[in-house]
């Protein structure tokens, strides 16, 4: 049986680079990743001393610290904590608190966001952890794991804004990337660029482990360093799969240069509504598929993904191999195998639970099923279209809008680069809808014609009442993000509250 001991088992003997750090110029074996995780049982002395099943927090981005951190803690039987360097202090101090971290590791260049907490471990990687001590005995150092123990606890607000704590075992993290793994045809001559931060699913799950499990090559990078590298990263390392959010493929679009060579097979994208307009000039330009998936941290990385060879566009895909997907109907309480609802997800990808969150978890359960919040449709063959989140849905007088459908259509006036749709309250209405447009390169002409595309290629009732631009109206120069570049809606209805 396949867990995550047996895997560095499995490698302890291979003498061939598997893990490359290009920021950082460091390259790992099989080897030298088995003789890291060891020789860390002597350089942390206060982790040692604990007794299992505490909540270790660490504050790395992709880095070798990360990596082999992050395995250290979970076979030494705690759960690990990733906190996200860009957050403040005080943002990092409250997911501390709220976690009950024992302690938490970060490298000397995150030191001053963590000067307020007392329990901390300043660790940098050295060459010497690389060497072998055949004192230590893996046995010994790391104990057998229960597969349905809590290992990870991801703290992600999204694009909503409200932190939350979900907790994966293994037995979710290992069934959801052996099913990538196994859909995406990764294999041990699969070389994956992680850019996507591993202290969140879509870096940790979907590049990293689905490759991880397969053996094959990990490349591990933070995006910021590397999106105008984009395409020569590809070339160097002969990258041929990744997993991208669409904010990400879009800058690529316009900053990531241009394509030298034919390495890249496909590109994982998901995360948020991935405009059809975006992949289309993506997929004209670059020449590399893109799969679309559906999933949230809550069933781990990926719940629906598309078939890789025949794409149906319109929709994010059907059930990944060992989930089951359904709709619930609000009117009538049942679940439905198709047809229009909240979107409901069941499977081994199916998280524990939120963290020290009882009334969430009762309202969020229904029949062995996760409600996921998400508004879509699944149809005869087992396609599942997303419409909205439940919490982004429009009600315009009784009419039921999806920001989605606005965000595609916008897309599609080619001098916008990218776009938000936000309800607001409205007296008359009970909401009104409301947009946020950032072009290319801001020209006052392109107001007027892409008000004219709009009232052309939607009805009436979808107009947004008001369109505001970048770089004109607005004080801030860019939309608010999170670190997977996800907008972040509810800023966006925060901005209104002083601009209506």
């Amino acid at each position: 049986m396949l867990t995550l001991k047996s895997k560095i088992l499995s490698i302890k003997k291979v003498k061939e680079r598997l893990f490359f750090f290009p920021l950082q110029n460091i390259e790992l074996s099989g080897y030298d990743f088995f003789n890291c995780l060891l020789n860390l049982s002597k350089v942390l002395n206060k982790i040692e001393k604990l007794k299992k099943n505490k909540n270790i927090a660490i504050l790395y981005d992709n880095s070798v610290e990360y990596l082999i951190l992050s395995f250290y803690i979970i076979l030494k039987k705690h759960t690990l904590v990733p906190l996200n360097p860009q957050l403040a202090p005080l943002e990092i101090l409250k997911i501390i608190k709220q976690s009950n971290s024992t302690y938490v590791i970060s490298g000397k260049e995150n030191e001053k966001k963590i000067k307020e907490v007392k329990n901390k471990i300043i660790f940098n990687f050295y060459l010497k952890l690389k060497e072998n001590k055949k004192n230590l005995k893996f046995n010994k150092v790391f104990k057998k794991q229960n597969k349905n123990k809590n290992i990870l606890l991801l703290y992600t607000s999204g694009s909503t804004g409200v932190p939350k704590g979900s907790l994966l075992t293994e037995k979710n993290i290992l069934s959801n990337a052996l099913k990538i793994s196994e859909h995406h045809k990764i294999d041990r001559k699969t070389k994956t660029l992680v850019l996507m931060p591993m202290f969140h699913n879509n870096g940790f799950i979907i590049s990293f482990m689905s490759t991880f499990l397969a053996n094959g090559k990990t490349i591990i990078s933070p995006a910021n360093f590397i999106i105008y590298k984009f395409w020569t990263i590809i070339k160097k390392f002969k990258i041929s799969y990744t997993s991208l959010m669409p904010a990400v493929l879009s800058m690529i679009l316009n900053h990531g240069g241009k394509r030298q060579n034919k390495s890249l097979k496909i590109i994982a994208c998901g995360g948020q509504k991935l405009s059809r307009v975006l992949l289309s000039r993506f997929e004209k330009k670059f020449k590399t598929k893109i799969i679309e998936h559906y999933g949230l941290t809550e069933t781990t990385a990926i719940s629906s993904v598309m078939n890789l060879k025949k794409r149906n566009l319109k929709s994010v895909g059907r059930a990944i191999r060992g989930t089951m997907i359904k709709v619930y109907d609000s009117k009538t309480k049942k679940l439905k195998n198709n047809g229009y609802g909240e979107i409901c997800v069941s499977g081994n990808n199916v998280f524990s639970g939120y963290y020290n969150n009882k009334k969430l978890n009762e309202e969020k359960k229904f029949k062995n099923f996760f409600k996921t919040g998400d508004y879509g449709q699944i149809d005869k063959k087992k396609n599942l279209y997303f419409a909205a989140r439940k919490d982004f849905l429009i009600i315009k007088g009784g009419e039921n809008i999806y920001p989605a459908e606005i965000e595609n259509t916008i897309y599609q006036f080619k001098k916008v680069n990218e776009c938000a749709v936000v309800g607001y309250d409205d007296k008359i209405y009970g909401e009104e809808i409301y947009a946020f447009v950032k072009f290319k390169k801001y020209k006052s002409l392109y107001e007027k014609q892409l008000n004219n595309f709009l009232v052309k290629n939607l009805a009436r009732f979808k107009l947004p009442k008001k369109i505001f631009y970048f770089n004109k109206e607005l004080k801030i120069k860019d939309f608010p993000k999170t670190t997977t570049q996800k907008i972040k809606y509810k800023d966006l209805k925060n901005i209104l509250k002083n601009e209506i």
